[in-house]
């Protein structure tokens, strides 16, 4: 639930596999922030 709110927040990147470009900046993780499926399963916890 943690995760799913970091994600809202923009402060963690969720790890993703494929082709997805490195983050400049202070974010240097690698992945992406898919916000509307974290918005759904909020509602459904």
């Amino acid at each position: 639930m943690s995760l799913l709110e970091d994600v809202l927040k923009m402060k963690k990147a969720v790890p993703m596999r494929g082709e997805i470009p490195h983050r400049k900046g202070k974010r240097m993780e690698r992945g992406r922030y898919p916000i509307k499926a974290a918005k759904y399963f909020v509602k459904l916890a």
